[in-house]
């Protein structure tokens, strides 16, 4: 036998990796899978079961052609034994090598080499456009199929983007049917390359229509044989380990009403197959699912008992198998980000490992990427952690992880007196208890005396409403003594009692570790909890000096928002970074082989120009960095770039009436709101309901959805408001009732499809321009305006026409849907940027005309006279 160089045959990360679990083994046998790139290297592993120091049951039915199976002889020996010899014999005939390793992963045995197919297979074209001809797979077993030109060239793109390693961006209007367009190009290349692609979405919506209908079409009907798989967020599934422990240890500290909700979600526990939170009837309090959920800073990995039946890494090892990873644009930025900090892009992270990627709804990537950088700190973040380490309830009863701990370790010295747990009892009790109390109370004042100075301040400077206080902190508040001295009081303040605690409870944690084997599992829970809440302590005094210390890049600003049905008033200290797109280039564009950006909504007056800037994918500097190896590498990412606009199917000078109101006050003038209401009350009465009416503030949409239900009921209407019940179920009977009108803002001018008679009349009541005093939006006009640049030109009026085109798009989403689409909002015609509205549309038939001429046209419209 031959001793080999592990490194010759498993990249760096793939041994860490394989060392890393063994070690969590306690040394013992693992089995690994492993999947080879096309050097023939062992590129992606994932540990799939654990055995002593002589055996590790093999798991072939979980092995593919291609793979490599791996386990480790901890004695150090590598010679292979005779079930060695048969399993690898077994394997080899289905196309699967076997290594075996020492634990260190140095050295390696490979009884058969890895089986790989060289290079990549392009995709084949015409195969690929076949699927879309009118005598193609969908045509024969898709209902209502129509042959879309459309579809096809969209097709071809993404074909393009595979074959050629490219960023493609592409605006597809409504009813192209784009998901088809792009999954049978992603699924047949992960089929005959093996590689696995992520569709990313920014909806639940979305993705529900991909698992529920899309995916499962292809594979019935289209003979596409592949495996998809949803991979959601680690805090969306259930921890077992944590509901032993607070049923076991805590549940009993509870109120009756929490107790019940707990109770509840214990009985689903044993009978849900997925443990995610949507597999859940009621949605529990976010208080009770954060104490239960999977946290990675709660997670034991192998070395928990429930790892074989831990949902979380259920669904991951088969997200490790899957050919389609569906996932949500958060999570995809989580492991990118992830990915790019470490500079590892070959082992799993948050996801498998991958390399093309498609981002459906695509408009909102770098709405996510800056919400993922952006920190915020409120009280009720630090009171929350500081209550799960201790807290009193109303009857003075001691609650949470040390009080727990404490009464452990109490009965571990009952049973075994010993001076060690006796001391930490004391400690705990009369020491760290006390403390978290003492400086619970602190966060609490301090939180009070700040904001109310912030208040007296903001109302000095003026500034403020009903809804709250956005102030963003500019190089004026830098120089008052808000900031200098109110500020950073309370940041010292803070921060200088948050982070003696996590050092006192880092103490605890090291004092447990002394005591014998036996105690320590008894209390193993309650350290890890209790690790937990300390590292969240530590983060956040981080984050307050980092919000106090730094400006460069970053925009900072306070969020105050006054407390209604009976909550407190909050605020919440922010920074984001101004700029996201060198993270996007460095950490999306320079690193993945094929990415596809596809949404209705991606240019302005028919050009990419404003989506490319705000991607970074315009890029006009000196450096022009490649990424990958040898002959993998890659071009610059404009270099790579793929712009593709196809217009919708549908016929919108025949299937919609498409008007503006002319004599209406401008938004802003006094009248304006009682000329909306009038101008409502005589469309509504012309479709008779079926109407969705989208405003852009809460105030006005609530004060005329007041003005207007009873009236509108009088009608025989039923009136809607958005609050009053979750988005889903007031979608569910809107549709249901068909006769209805709803009053919507914010999220409703998106992501909702209602087709058919439900919804008839479209009520556009403003220009959805975004709040020009938005901290974040202010520091990135400055920053244009440092350029010599137009913001309003280059920022704030594209944004409002994306999101108007969105609004637009409500209406027709399909061949035979029907209605009229009005504009209360008068710019678009008397204002110069008002054209970049309207030549955005996908029609040009539009009405301007004052009222009473457009309403006589609409109801002949609706008559067909």
């Amino acid at each position: 036998m031959r001793l080999l160089k592990a490194s010759e045959y498993i990249i760096p990360s793939a041994c860490e990796a394989i060392r890393r679990a063994i070690f969590e083994n306690g040394g013992g046998e693992v089995f690994f899978i492993g999947r080879v790139d096309v050097s023939r290297m062992v590129a992606d592993v994932e540990p799939h079961a654990y055995g002593g120091k002589n055996s590790v049951p093999v798991l072939m039915r979980l092995v593919e052609y291609g793979d490599v199976v791996l386990h480790n002889h901890p004695d150090g020996s590598l010679e292979p034994s005779a079930a060695d010899i048969d399993a690898a014999a077994a394997l080899g005939d289905l196309g699967v090598g076997s290594y075996i390793i020492d634990n260190d992963c140095k050295n390696a045995h490979i009884i058969v080499p890895a089986f790989c197919e060289e290079g990549i297979k392009p995709l084949p074209l015409n195969e690929i456009l076949a699927y879309f001809s009118p005598s193609g797979a969908l045509a024969k077993n898709l209902e209502e199929y129509e042959h879309r030109p459309q579809q096809m060239a969209m097709a071809e793109a993404v074909v393009s983007a595979f074959n050629e390693d490219m960023i493609a961006i592409i605006e597809a209007g409504t009813g192209t049917g784009k998901s088809l367009a792009y999954l049978i190009p992603t699924i047949t290349w992960s089929l005959q390359n093996k590689e696995r692609v992520v569709v990313s979405t920014n909806t639940i919506n979305l993705q529900e229509q991909l698992l529920n209908k899309d995916l499962p079409f292809l594979r019935d009907k289209a003979g596409l044989q592949f495996r998809s798989e949803l991979m959601k967020g680690r805090q969306n599934y259930l921890c077992l380990r944590r509901v032993d422990y607070v049923r076991r240890e805590s549940l009993w500290l509870e109120s009756p009403k929490e107790k019940e909700i707990f109770e509840g979600i214990f009985d689903w526990a044993e009978k849900t197959d997925d443990g995610s939170l949507s597999d859940l009837n009621v949605r529990p309090p976010e208080q009770v699912w954060e104490r239960l959920c999977c946290e990675p800073e709660t997670c034991l990995r192998i070395r928990c008992t429930h790892y074989e039946d831990c949902f979380f890494y259920k669904a991951r090892r088969r997200a490790a198998r899957a050919d389609i990873l569906i996932v949500n644009h958060h999570l995809l930025m989580a492991d990118l980000a992830l990915r790019h900090t470490t500079g590892n892009y070959t082992e799993s992270r948050v996801l498998p490992p991958f390399q093309r990627i498609i981002f459906d709804e695509a408009h909102h990537v770098e709405d996510v990427a800056t919400n993922y950088f952006t920190i915020r700190v409120s009280r009720r973040g630090i009171i929350y952690s500081l209550g799960r380490l201790t807290s009193r309830s109303p009857d003075r009863r001691e609650k949470g992880l040390l009080y727990v701990l404490a009464k452990k370790l109490f009965e571990l010295h009952v049973e075994n007196p010993s001076r060690l747990p006796e001391k930490m009892v004391r400690a705990v009790r009369e020491d760290l208890i006390e403390n978290v109390h003492n400086v619970s109370a602190l966060v609490d004042m301090e939180f009070e005396k700040v904001m109310q100075r912030f208040l007296s301040f903001a109302d000095a400077i003026g500034g403020g409403d009903e809804e709250g206080l956005q102030m963003r902190i500019t190089p004026r508040e830098l120089e008052t003594d808000f900031w200098r001295e109110d500020v950073a009081d309370f940041i010292s303040r803070v921060s200088s009692a948050l982070s003696p605690l996590a050092s006192s409870l880092k103490a605890l944690l090291k004092d447990l570790e002394e005591l014998p084997d036996k105690w320590k599992k008894e209390i193993l829970d309650s350290a890890i909890e209790i690790s937990a809440a300390r590292e969240r302590l530590e983060l956040t005094a981080f984050n307050l000096n980092f919000f106090f210390n730094t400006d460069e890049g970053h925009c900072r600003w306070l969020d105050y928002k006054p407390g209604k049905r009976g909550r407190t008033d909050s605020l919440t200290f922010c920074i984001a970074p101004i700029d996201v797109r060198d993270n996007m280039r460095q950490a999306v564009y320079n690193v993945n082989r094929t990415i596809v950006m596809t949404s209705a909504t991606l240019t302005v007056q028919n050009s990419f120009d404003f989506m490319l800037a705000l991607l970074g994918l315009n890029y006009s500097g000196k450096e022009k960095a490649t990424s990958g190896e040898g002959k993998h590498r890659l071009a610059p990412p404009e270099e790579r770039l793929l712009t593709l606009s196809l217009g919708t199917p549908f016929q919108f000078e025949r299937q919609a009436f498409v008007g503006v109101l002319t004599d209406v006050p401008e938004p802003g003038e006094p009248a304006f709101a009682d000329a909306l209401e009038s101008a409502i009350m005589k469309a509504v009465n012309i479709s008779k309901g079926g109407a969705l009416v989208l405003f852009t503030s809460y105030r006005l949409m609530d004060k005329l959805y007041e003005r207007l239900s009873p009236l509108l009921q009088q009608m025989g209407l039923a009136c809607m408001c958005q609050g009053e019940e979750p988005r889903h179920k007031l979608l569910v009977r809107f549709k249901r009732i068909r006769d209805a009108v709803l009053f919507a803002t914010s999220s409703f001018w998106e992501g909702i499809d209602v087709k058919g008679e439900a919804l008839r009349c479209l009520l556009l009541t403003r220009l959805p321009f975004r709040v020009p005093t938005e901290p974040l939006l202010q520091a990135r006009a400055e920053a244009l305006e440092n350029e010599g640049r137009d913001p309003f030109l280059e920022m704030d009026l594209p944004m409002a026409v994306l999101r108007f085109k969105q609004g637009f798009g409500r209406l027709i989403r399909s061949r035979t849907d029907r209605g009229a689409i009005l504009i209360f909002d008068r710019r678009v015609v008397t204002k110069s940027y008002g054209q970049a509205f309207l030549q955005s549309l996908p029609t040009t038939a539009i009405h301007r005309l004052p009222a009473a001429s457009l309403f006589d046209k609409m109801k002949a419209f609706f008559t067909g006279k």
